[in-house]
């Protein structure tokens, strides 16, 4: 009878470790390599004083080497494209987890506070970068659990269709560039990636998307103003200096939907003067700034590299202490 029973929990013991092993494996040749795994991966050092996050246009138009030569400090850009408000107080967890960062610029796009809600599994590429801590089981519970529980259970399931590139992907993840997140095998012909999370886009030809923000209150997820009240009390538990910040867009778009920019500004610098948090709006500050939608890829704010670079000497001296 006992041995019936050791035999049982045998069997289930070795069934249970045959389906980690494959769903570790399906998740290692399935999950690309991404920019959010190179980014995250610079926390690791030590060095780190000053921690960008935010939205793509803060992946393209900051640049942590040129800010860091006015500021003479050490930064790193963790902003992404799909980096929602929750996703941003976690990367700063993360942050504050590794290299304990004194100071977090928060890049905000008003359009990711009324933008649809986050539909669970199909974007879960920052949880799949983050190495594995506390601070990534607390992100799950918090974001993913009640949203897919899959995502946690099975990683690789957003990726399935990456089958074909099955092979592929396990000869990366076999390189030595891989082993040592080289920035090189994430961008392409028309962009270079830093270590840094700064995204170079090269001056191409190419039709500018036209995409203006539209924005009002009454359109504002609440949920997405609780993620940013938490990020900002966090900073201040963690006595992290928060600055937050308004990227410059084009001036034909600030001229064509100037109401709701305005709309915007006033509702976004009241919250952040109710809790005493520094707000730069660029496109309403006199920096000298060429804004002309030359420099810039679409209407929307994603500039071009050398657009970006010049920005960046700028935002630089309005963050040296």
């Amino acid at each position: 009878m006992h041995s019936s029973k050791r035999k049982k929990w045998a069997m289930a013991a070795l069934f249970l470790a045959a389906f980690l092993a494959a769903d570790t494996f399906l998740g290692y040749g399935l999950i690309p390599n991404t920019f959010a795994r190179v980014s995250i991966h610079s926390l690791d050092d030590s060095s780190v004083q000053d921690v960008f996050v935010g939205t793509s246009k803060g992946e393209c138009c900051i640049d942590p080497e040129t800010i860091d030569q006015a500021t003479g400090r050490k930064s790193t850009n963790l902003c992404l494209g799909a980096e929602y408000p929750l996703d941003c107080l976690y990367l700063v967890k993360e942050a504050e987890r590794t290299c304990r960062p004194e100071r977090v610029i928060y890049e905000l796009d008003p359009c990711y506070y009324t933008a649809a809600d986050y539909t669970g599994i199909e974007d879960p590429f920052i949880f799949n970068a983050m190495p594995f801590s506390t601070v990534k089981t607390e992100y799950y519970l918090d974001k993913n659990l009640s949203e897919d529980f899959r995502i946690g259970l099975f990683p690789w399931l957003f990726h399935r269709n990456e089958i074909v590139n099955f092979k592929k992907n396990l000869q990366m993840k076999n390189s030595e560039a891989y082993k040592e997140y080289s920035p090189d095998i994430v961008g392409d012909d028309t962009s270079v990636f830093h270590s840094d999370g700064f995204m170079y886009f090269k001056r191409i030809q190419m039709d500018k998307e036209v995409n203006y923000l539209s924005f009002d209150s009454s359109s504002v997820k609440q949920s997405r103003v609780d993620d940013l009240k938490r990020l900002i009390s966090y900073c201040s538990r963690k006595g992290i200096e928060l600055t937050v910040i308004v990227l410059p867009v084009p001036a034909d778009s600030l001229t064509e939907k100037s109401a709701d920019y305005a709309a915007a500004d006033a509702y976004f610098r009241n919250i952040m003067d109710t809790y005493g948090v520094e707000y730069l709006n660029f496109n309403y500050l006199d920096t000298g700034f060429d804004n002309s939608l030359d420099g810039y890829r679409d209407y929307e704010g994603h500039m071009w590299g050398d657009t970006a670079e010049n920005f960046s000497r700028i935002l630089g001296t309005y963050l040296t202490k």
